[in-house]
């Protein structure tokens, strides 16, 4: 059996597991909650799946006849009741509390090396401290402590930033995505970031596009080094979504930070709180493909108390591609808009609730 065997069957071992094992809090536990009457609001980014919660808490057959509005950072993005979910209209907002979120973060890079040393890599953990200001607005300061790590003599590869900025996040009727964030970026680059996503009211098709104005720098024992020139870059993207089965394609057209353009196309097949899919690029500056799978973290339980929370990541990211030597495309290192809103589709949850979804 080849290492990369071994791989593919740990991989798939951990989504069976996780995607059966993993239960949902209380509503109440959530981040930010008001219950407001015939209204209930909550943002409840701890559990990426809104139906584990509404399947042990409030039963499609009780009494209960409120409506459950789930807010994204802010933003009403769903709502559900007596059963089913579906599309938010317009909503007036009322304040939320928000804790202090201290998201203890993996971190990996891995590089094929020479023939002495094939498999370089380095492991940390990144402690991400978000805060919700409501409405949408957040700080977020983050850092990057290696542990394990083959490139400790290599420049900039030592303790360094990951995403130190202000994001605001909008929402509108639950179809229309924006977010906007200026600051660092986990793969050395920073600079402003605006990016759009929409789908239509049943669900089926997504559109999109994002833009970026960075600059390189690097962070190396108390000194920044930074690139003389700023650089453009983004993509334009359209998906398609079968809801019987729960998979989508996502085409994705981009202008790389060399300025060289490219096409990735993405499957993506949703398994209760898992993902799993895979990818293939081709562009000027070469090909790649792989694949990936999106995961809850264990334990569920965190420490939290009235001002702040402590807690490991709501999903663990994993890419696995062909080719990493430098150059060749490679998928981003940050978790875009598209892969946390598809989570909010309401023909997945409501065939997660009504179990004729996978």
């Amino acid at each position: 059996m080849s290492y990369l065997d071994f791989r593919v069957i740990l991989m798939m071992w951990l989504i069976s597991a996780c995607n059966y094992s993993i239960k949902a809090q209380d509503i109440d536990d959530a981040e930010a909650y008001l219950d407001a009457g015939d209204t209930v609001f909550f943002d409840y980014r701890l559990h990426r799946n809104p139906t584990k919660v509404f399947k042990e808490q409030v039963l499609p057959d009780s009494n209960d006849h409120k409506v459950y509005t789930y807010l994204f950072h802010g933003n009403p993005i769903i709502s559900y009741q007596d059963g089913r979910f579906f599309n938010t209209g317009d909503l007036r907002i009322p304040y939320l509390p928000y804790r202090l979120d201290i998201e203890l973060q993996p971190s990996y890079t891995y590089v094929l090396g020479p023939f002495n040393d094939p498999f370089q890599t380095q492991l940390g953990i990144s402690p991400r401290v978000q805060y919700n200001f409501g409405k949408g607005v957040y700080g977020v300061f983050q850092w990057v402590f290696p542990i394990q790590n083959h490139f400790k003599n290599e420049f900039g590869q030592s303790y360094r930033p990951g995403e130190i900025g202000i994001g605001y996040d909008h929402i509108y009727k639950g179809l229309h995505a924006f977010r906007f964030y200026g600051g660092t970026l986990t793969n050395n680059q920073a600079g402003f970031q605006g990016e759009y996503l929409g789908r239509d009211k049943k669900g089926v098709f997504y559109y999109g596009a994002a833009l970026y104005y960075t600059r390189k720098f690097v962070y190396d024992h108390m000194y920044t080094y930074w690139d003389v020139s700023s650089r453009l870059s983004g993509y334009v993207q359209a998906a398609y979504r079968i809801s019987p089965w729960d998979l989508t394609v996502r085409l994705i057209g981009d202008m790389y930070l060399n300025g060289k353009l490219g096409v990735t196309m993405e499957v993506i097949r949703q398994y209760g709180n898992t993902d799993v899919g895979f990818f293939a690029i081709g562009g000027q500056g070469g090909s790649n493909a792989g694949f990936f799978f999106r995961m809850p973290f264990w334990p569920r339980k965190f420490y939290r108390n009235n001002w702040m929370q402590v807690r490991l990541p709501q999903t663990f990211n994993f890419y696995y591609n062909v080719r990493t030597i430098s150059g060749t495309p490679r998928v981003r290192n940050y978790n875009p808009l598209f892969k946390e809103v598809l989570r909010f589709n309401p023909n997945f949850l409501n065939g997660q609730m009504d179990g004729t979804g996978y």
